[in-house]
Formats: structure tokens, C-alpha cells, sequence
């Protein structure tokens, strides 16, 4: 417990993010899908195309992503998809998602992830 802390006078460097935090927020930190999708703030719901609807397709569409500290996609790469429309759909829509910034040692950092995008398709 501090009760005063009148006179102190600190150097700048007390204050300064170490080499290491500063290194930390340069690189994307792989973090899982899971906890990622627990920080997403905006996520529009992609389009069931009326084509796969008439072929009936469904399945997962997996995405690698970059997601920059602002919450915003900076890069998202196709990993596999069980049809083209569905990849389409889930590409357009996941593009306009947005996150809370992940945060390393209090700093925010670029994220590298994977996401997930399932379509089912049902009654």
C-alpha cells in the first residue's frame, strides 16, 4: 500500500516497452480459433448461395488469417473448402469481420489464426 509518492522523479525508461514486447508486437502471434472467435465484435453471418442449396452442399470452409492489432483482417488465404460457392460466400463475409485487439503482455499484437466457416445445409 502507498499512501505518497510526492518528489519521485522517474527516467523515461521505467516507462518504455522492453525490446522483447516491442519484437513481440512486430511478428502475428499464433493464437486458435477458439479464442479468437470469442473476441470477434462484428461478424455478419456469410450467405447460403441458392447453388449449393440446390446441390446440397454443406461443410467447413478453413481460412489462415492475419488479423492486425486495429481487429481488422489483413490478410485471409482459402485452406480448403467443400465447394467454390460456399468458399465465395464465407471469403466476402469473413473479410468484413472485426475483432478486440489480442493482447501480449498488455500490448497489442497482430494475430496469425485459422477460422472456421460451416454451412449446413438442413431443412
Amino acid at each position: 500500500h502507498i499512501a505518497e509518492l510526492a518528489g519521485a522523479s522517474l527516467p523515461d525508461s521505467y516507462f518504455a516497452l522492453s525490446d522483447d514486447v516491442m519484437e513481440q508486437s512486430l511478428n502475428p502471434v499464433k493464437v486458435s480459433s477458439g479464442i479468437m472467435a470469442k473476441l470477434a465484435v462484428k461478424q455478419e453471418a456469410p450467405v447460403f448461395p441458392d447453388s449449393a442449396k440446390q446441390n446440397h452442399a454443406s461443410g467447413v470452409i478453413v481460412m489462415h488469417a492475419i488479423i492486425r492489432t486495429d481487429g481488422h483482417i489483413q490478410s485471409l488465404q482459402l485452406v480448403s473448402a467443400a465447394s467454390a460457392d460456399l468458399a465465395i460466400s464465407a471469403i466476402a463475409s469473413v473479410r468484413q469481420w472485426i475483432y478486440k485487439p489480442y493482447l501480449l503482455n498488455g500490448v497489442p499484437t497482430d494475430v496469425d489464426t485459422t477460422i472456421n466457416v460451416n454451412f449446413t445445409f438442413g431443412p
